[in-house]
């Protein structure tokens, strides 16, 4: 071979055992197997048979000579046309080309189908191919396999996994809920009946999902109202068109969703004390006492087993207690001192169904006392929980998840907002707002943790104001600043809702309406479980 003389007459400058036009290697050509004529460079090489037909020294082709088989060939270099591109080559991600033929641009190490940090991808761990941006996290097991930077899925980026993958968000569709994001400290008031004198003795409850429960009075027709925002948007109704009836009004709200409501009916000044339940469109009435000048202050209360207890006040002088447990109305006289006793009643009641009352009474002249009756002992007793002296009055009592009483009301003679609790063990009272004249129809509420909640009106400014000391301390704020230079904010009547969040029915005397307040924007951002 080489030396330009065909010395065995096959047409070739070296051997050709084969016939197939190409000298064999050992003679100096390039025809890798000169035993097989279907052998030699630039044949038809298919990938796969074990066999280099067309002499590359690869089993397939390979045009471009960077040691691959094509793919056409049955090989894995994905562009035989460049010695650039072939399995393994550097690939750099951004310039549109698959180098290493994983069909990305950029290295794919794993086969997970995405390209590693290191060639400009985002794979953040390209050795695991269960790790890839958008792959299942499990939090807690300290690996990162959804490459957003945390151990669990963050989907909308703010840092913090999934309540789903393990982790704190509560909301992983939106970046601004997350754990320690700020929540919003904004009240939102509505006006919810407007249709003449609307509001007076209102009373709120709220049902399981959150929806709102008032009861209250309409002057001029004299009706007991009742209104819900459970459909999404305010509706109001007239439950008891009897003229003169639904004063003194309380709601309750069942596990079932039935709406109770007792209420005073002084139509033909009978005075009897009104009961009503049912719903929106559907309502029973019926009367408790007939007693006459009967059913001031009512205070309606749900016993576990869904039977009902009502306190109040006859003619201003003793306190009553009603239950139907026994399937018909009982009355039974609670406080019968000298003097007017059971004044602004609240009722609540213990989880053995015992009945734990606030009220105040006035002995005559500037003696008034707040006062507390039970029936936790077996019969009833009263004492006293602050006086002597103008104070108790517009009282508002709950219990805590401890049985401990927290009760709520104005002092006359300082005209400040005043706060009791017998929970160390003994009766211990504070004031909780003292600037102007202040804590009038006060309402009291708990929420989930114990802190307590308080709604009145401060009549020198004619606001309606809030306090609570969930922080640990009392931070009083106004809510409506509705009656400047009038009475403003009355008859207030505060709830907690699912979320933590206050919300309060009132009775805004400026402009003879019934108003709805809730602190918040509806929105847990901080994901702790309140508003």
């Amino acid at each position: 071979m080489g030396d330009g003389v065909d010395q065995n007459c096959d047409g070739l400058d070296g051997a050709d055992a084969d016939a197939d036009g190409y000298a064999s290697e050992a003679s100096g050509g390039n025809d890798c197997d000169d035993g097989n004529e279907g052998s030699f460079p630039g044949a038809a090489d298919a990938f796969g048979d074990g066999t280099d037909q067309n002499c590359d020294g690869l089993d397939g082709v390979d045009a471009d000579d960077d040691g691959y088989a094509s793919e056409a060939s049955g090989g894995n270099d994905c562009d035989d046309t460049d010695d650039e591109r072939y399995p393994g080559a550097a690939d750099t991600v951004g310039d549109a080309i698959d180098q290493n033929c994983d069909g990305l641009d950029g290295v794919d190490a794993d086969g997970d189908g995405y390209a590693s940090e290191a060639s400009g991808g985002n794979d953040c761990d390209d050795d695991d191919e269960a790790s890839f941006p958008g792959a299942a996290d499990a939090f807690g097991d300290g690996v990162d396999q959804s490459c957003d930077g945390l151990d669990g899925v963050d989907a909308d980026d703010d840092g913090y996994a999934s309540e789903a993958s393990g982790g704190g968000d509560c909301d992983d569709a939106d970046g601004d809920v997350h754990p320690g994001a700020p929540e919003a400290d904004i009240w939102q008031l509505e006006t919810v009946d407007s249709a003449g004198d609307a509001g007076k003795f209102a009373s709120v409850d709220l049902d399981a999902g959150g929806a709102a429960h008032v009861s209250y009075y309409l002057n001029g027709p004299g009706d007991l109202r009742y209104a819900t925002n459970a459909s999404g948007a305010w509706v109001a109704e007239t439950v008891d068109p009897a003229g003169d009836s639904g004063r003194h009004t309380s709601v309750a709200v069942g596990g079932d969703g039935t709406v109770y409501i007792t209420h005073q009916d002084f139509a033909g000044s009978n005075g009897d004390l009104r009961y009503a339940t049912g719903g929106p469109g559907a309502w029973t009435l019926s009367t408790i006492d007939t007693a006459g000048d009967t059913g001031y202050v009512t205070s309606l209360a749900l016993a576990a087993d869904g039977t009902r207890r009502v306190a109040y006040t006859v003619g201003g002088s003793n306190l009553l207690y009603a239950s139907d447990e026994s399937g018909v109305w009982v009355i039974e006289t609670a406080d019968a001192e000298a003097g007017e006793q059971g004044l602004n009643a609240s009722l609540a009641l213990d989880a053995d169904g015992d009945a734990h009352i606030s009220h105040f009474e006035h002995n005559g002249g500037a003696d008034w006392d707040l006062l507390y009756t039970t029936n936790s002992g077996g019969g009833w007793s009263t004492v006293e929980v602050d006086g002597p002296g103008e104070t108790g009055g517009y009282t508002s009592l709950a219990l805590d998840a401890d049985g401990d009483v927290h009760v709520s009301y104005h002092d006359y003679t300082n005209a400040d907002l005043r706060y009791a609790t017998d929970a160390s063990g003994a009766w211990v009272a504070e004031t909780v707002d003292s600037p102007g004249t202040t804590g009038r129809y006060t309402s009291l509420a708990l929420d989930a943790d114990g802190a307590v909640h308080v709604s009145y009106l401060d009549t020198g400014l004619g606001e309606l104001r809030y306090a609570t000391n969930a922080t640990g301390a009392w931070v009083p704020e106004t809510v409506d600043a509705v009656g400047a230079g009038d009475t403003g904010a009355e008859m207030t009547s505060i709830e907690i809702d699912t979320l933590g969040a206050p919300s309060i029915a009132y009775y805004d005397s400026t402009d003879e309406d019934l108003r709805y307040a809730r602190h918040g924007d509806g929105v847990d951002s901080d994901c702790d479980g309140r508003d």
